[in-house]
């Protein structure tokens, strides 16, 4: 781990996140939505630290959303949209400083590959997110349902 990833967990008091990374829940709104009888606030935010070597799995949600590069390398982040169209976004302060994943997409995420990256973000989903309507993807199912993709999700997938 690099001195300043452990910086930035430390100051931001960031904790394992189950999809890989750290994370600290930075915001939830006090108004709340309801949906087929689960009730969760209009928008929730994240700070979000990847490291190298480690990746976020792909997962998918039932909200939007966004993702803000703040600091560190630039953050690959793999979308697989509806339709089963591979995307790659490249946040970094030379790249895209913002992109939006829509609700329903599967998605992961890596740093650029050097032994020294870290990459820090924050995230905002609206409706706000809840663990609920957090599902990690199995790489069997996943590769069955894309198989054009299956080195891909294979590489991604925790099991």
């Amino acid at each position: 781990m690099t001195k300043a990833a452990q910086q930035w967990i430390k100051q931001l008091a960031l904790e394992p996140h189950p999809e890989g990374g750290y994370y600290k829940r930075i915001y939830a709104s006090d108004i709340n939505t309801s949906n087929n009888q689960l009730v969760r606030p209009i928008c929730t935010s994240i700070h979000y630290l990847l490291e190298a070597g480690d990746f976020s799995a792909w997962h998918r949600i039932k909200s939007d959303e966004q993702w803000f590069f703040h600091a560190g390398t630039a953050l690959m982040i793999y979308e697989i949209n509806s339709t089963g169209k591979l995307i790659e976004h490249r946040l970094s302060a030379n790249h895209a400083l913002s992109i939006v994943i829509p609700a329903h997409s599967w998605f992961c995420a890596m740093t650029e590959n050097t032994k020294e990256a870290y990459s820090l973000v924050s995230c905002v989903v609206s409706p706000g997110f809840v663990f609920e309507e957090f599902e990690l993807a199995k790489a069997e199912s996943l590769s069955q349902q894309f198989p054009e993709h299956r080195a891909l999700v294979e590489r991604f997938c925790r099991q």
